[in-house]
């Protein structure tokens, strides 16, 4: 009536295929890291970019709307200079040529 039990355990200290399957998933997760830092300075470049592009667009629009107003006043100067005999049609023609470009 003496039974003996018997249990053996074993834990292996190092397992190479699991501490190579840790340095592939960091490899990639740094890798994914990357990425995603490339394609967020990709995002803010091409937001620059686009708001840089609006500014320019804006200053050429208020450019184009001052040089309009400038040849409107050089239009309505010589329609009145004209009108009042100080100066010929063909000055009146040329700033309006000026303006209707």
């Amino acid at each position: 009536s003496g039974t003996v039990y018997q249990a053996t355990l074993s834990q292996p200290i190092f397992r190479a295929d699991r501490w190579f399957q840790l340095q592939a998933a960091e490899a990639v997760n740094e890798q994914a890291a990357l990425e995603l830092s490339a394609t967020e300075q990709n995002l803010i470049l091409q937001s620059a970019q686009s708001y840089f592009s609006v500014l320019r667009a804006q200053d050429n629009l208020a450019s184009t709307k001052a040089e309009e107003a400038a040849f409107k006043r050089q239009l309505d100067q010589a329609n009145e200079r004209f009108d009042v005999g100080l100066s010929d049609k063909t000055d009146v023609l040329q700033a309006q040529a000026s303006y209707d470009t």
